[in-house]
């Protein structure tokens, strides 16, 4: 007996979908087997050039650009420490501290027994003291505020130079000995421990400009009558003509 069996329509489209099914199966099953063979290819390789690596290694091969760069990457790593720059800033400061102390002592400036420190939260000057700390705004006379601006300038700049950082190799003052010399007062009648205090001070600028290396230029009414000044002296405008900005410019505007 032969049974034939014909299929409806719906059974047909059920039919048909099934079919698809079986091949999107088939072809996912495939791509997983060649992504497996990849992946297994890729680990091969990987596999193959670590060995090579440490045949190079066995062979001392140079491996000075590795160390470059690890040596590099721990020199960055110590500098975005938040304690290992805390701790080196402390001994820029105390360096920093010591020549500001040694140079307040040799013009002998008030407070100049005790240790003088920069205080860089308030960016200020501190003398501590057996009786506790007195900043700069407590130490007394403008010749003494006066200076002690002018010692940290010299101190900082020379540090700047002696870096090579990137600050300008220049300082500009403008009158620093005006605590000492009033205006229209002339050399010969200003009083002998003021004349000696302005002539320390000078001499002291000249001798951080030599030993670091950058410029300092100075707007000055004193005109001390000493070769070793008159020697640094470039410009004089005492005879009413000659001036720091010329006329023409002025008249020409």
């Amino acid at each position: 007996m032969i049974l034939r069996f014909v299929p409806t329509a719906a059974e047909l489209r059920g039919i048909t979908i099934e079919i698809n099914a079986i091949q999107q199966i088939n072809q996912q099953i495939e791509e997983i087997r060649d992504l497996n063979a990849k992946r297994a290819l890729v680990k091969g390789r990987l596999g193959l050039y670590l060995e090579t690596i440490t045949d190079i290694e066995d062979e001392k091969a140079d491996n000075s650009d590795i160390e470059r760069l690890r040596s590099r990457i721990q020199t960055l790593e110590e500098l975005l420490d938040s304690d290992a720059l805390e701790e080196r800033l402390r001994s820029v400061l105390s360096v920093l501290s010591g020549e500001i102390t040694d140079l307040a002592r040799r013009l002998d400036l008030e407070y100049s027994e005790h240790p003088i420190r920069l205080d860089s939260e308030k960016l200020t000057i501190v003398a501590d003291t057996e009786s506790g700390m007195v900043p700069l705004e407590r130490m007394g006379s403008g010749e003494t505020w006066v200076s002690f601006h002018l010692i940290t300038h010299l101190v900082l700049h020379r540090w700047f130079a002696r870096r090579n950082l990137q600050v300008p190799r220049f300082i500009f003052f403008d009158q620093p000995t005006q605590a000492y010399y009033p205006p229209d007062v002339s050399d010969d009648i200003v009083k002998n421990t003021d004349r000696d205090s302005v002539v320390q001070m000078f001499k002291l600028i000249s001798d951080c400009v030599i030993d670091a290396g950058f410029q300092v230029i100075i707007t000055e009414h004193a005109d001390i009558q000493e070769d070793w000044y008159q020697e640094m002296v470039h410009h004089k405008w005492w005879d009413g003509k000659t001036k720091l900005v010329p006329l023409e410019w002025i008249e020409d505007n």
